[in-house]
């Protein structure tokens, strides 16, 4: 069990948060977090059970600048300051405080979580790389000065609310051709997304990094 942790029925308090946890098939999820730090750290264990997922929608009322993870968990990566799954395919936290104004996701990211991104103002631009499929509800919800964003044409679904309240984005660009971002499945509430100036055809994204 990680050390200085206080547990509870259905939350802990480590490093200065307050974790709320279910439990299924002998692994904890954490569902939501309250606390105001600079480091979230996120635990490997809870009373010996391992964490091995995330609900970052809850989580609100952390503002937090990195998020940290023990060299030897077996389920999460942090590259940056920035949270992922262990096989880097997924996009789990990008710290809401967190100040870079430019952003490039990793390569072998294919899937960006739920509110991933959600209520940044720092950042200004993010580049999705070849490779992303799923951008999932909320991911980048009131990112307030979110001007620029870069998409691969591998692109297949842009969820629901994506862009809520990203009221700074002007420009898209799209590796791919008008067609191919008709074939895109993007969910309602993604009217920021629709009102940008979308360019086509932008085949060196990495360039702009």
């Amino acid at each position: 069990m990680d050390e200085n942790i206080i547990t509870k029925e259905n939350y802990c308090i480590y490093n200065g948060v307050k974790f709320y946890f279910e439990e299924e098939s002998g692994e904890y999820t954490l569902e939501m977090a309250e606390g105001k730090v600079d480091t979230l750290v996120i635990p490997s264990t809870i009373n010996d059970i391992p964490v091995t997922a995330i609900h970052y929608e809850e989580w609100k009322t952390c503002e937090f600048k990195e998020v940290i993870v023990s060299d030897d968990n077996l389920y999460f990566e942090v590259i940056d300051g920035v949270l992922f799954t262990k096989d880097m395919k997924s996009l789990l936290i990008y710290p809401p405080k967190k100040k870079d104004e430019k952003y490039a996701v990793p390569k072998t990211v294919e899937i960006i979580e739920p509110d991933a991104f959600s209520y940044n103002d720092y950042i200004k631009t993010i580049i999705f790389q070849n490779g992303v499929r799923k951008i999932y509800p909320y991911a980048l919800s009131c990112c307030h000065n979110l001007e620029t964003v870069y998409l691969p044409k591998t692109i297949e679904l842009v969820s629901l609310k994506t862009f809520y309240w990203v009221e700074a984005l002007r420009n898209v660009f799209f590796e791919g051709t008008q067609q191919e971002w008709d074939n895109i499945n993007i969910a309602f509430g993604n009217s920021e997304l629709e009102d940008a100036d979308i360019h086509f055809n932008c085949h060196k994204i990495q360039y702009h990094i």
